[in-house]
């Protein structure tokens, strides 16, 4: 959560999305005007509960492929293979980390 303005970002192809504290999205900031009517417009709100759950705390930056959300169709799960490959490059930078130490 960005203490300052209190809301957080969900970062995706289409652009950027403002939600509350919540998980309710308030702004979308599209990143070109052909993506107006797209996906995203239709989202309800960000599961940040099992965002925590997973993650262990909430951030106030998220990747659209990372968080899981309510739209009009019902619930998005956040993308499996996407949170895989955070994983891995994850423990490949702990590694990393840990070989350059003396």
């Amino acid at each position: 959560m960005d203490k300052k303005n209190n809301y957080c970002v969900v970062h995706s192809a289409y652009g950027d999305i403002k939600i509350d504290k919540d998980g309710v999205p308030f702004d979308i900031k599209f990143n070109d005007t052909n993506y107006k009517g797209c996906y995203i417009e239709d989202i309800k709100k960000f599961d940040l509960d099992e965002y925590k759950n997973h993650y262990g705390s909430n951030d106030s930056e998220y990747d659209i492929l990372d968080i899981g959300y309510w739209a009009k169709h019902g619930y998005i799960k956040p993308d499996k293979q996407f949170r895989i490959h955070t994983a891995n490059l994850e423990s490949q930078q702990i590694g990393d980390n840990h070989e350059q130490s003396p």
